[in-house]
């Protein structure tokens, strides 16, 4: 029996290590990819002041990408580590899920709304992204 469970912890070490590198990575990638989207959530709100579109545009095609890839970097079990993301994302998963969803889908009307020239429909998108961001944070992120 004793051969047995060292035979099985021997076994299973290399599977733990690959999951902690992966939760690692994952990490890495998702801080990485929030970097770009909060640089890019400025580059377009001072685009919007300029009145320059295709800036604005081009920013919001940053956080579409970033947003899209961001919702694959949260696997099981990476809230612990060098993140401030809070466990609970993982006991309300669905709504977590739900919130990337909204954010890839508001920078997608980011785009548009860039696209259309008009001020006010390019603020009104931004304001909306904007609170995306912020309800996710309050929600899953830890502050310190």
């Amino acid at each position: 029996m004793k051969k047995i469970f060292i035979g099985l912890t021997v076994a299973l070490l290399p599977a733990l290590a690959i999951a902690e590198v992966t939760s690692e990575v994952a990490i890495e990638q998702r801080q990485a990819a929030f970097k770009e989207i909060k640089a890019a959530v400025a580059d377009v709100k001072d685009a919007l002041k300029a009145k320059d579109f295709s800036a604005a545009e081009s920013s919001a095609q940053t956080i579409v990408g970033n947003a899209q890839q961001v919702t694959e970097l949260f696997p099981a079990g990476s809230f612990k580590g060098d993140t401030r993301a809070k466990a609970k994302i993982w006991d309300n998963l669905a709504d977590f899920q739900q919130r990337q969803q909204n954010l890839v889908t508001d920078a997608e009307q980011l785009v548009t709304a860039s696209q259309s020239g008009d001020v006010g429909t390019l603020k009104g998108a931004f304001k909306t992204l904007s609170k995306d961001c912020k309800g996710c944070h309050r929600k899953y992120r830890q502050v310190f």
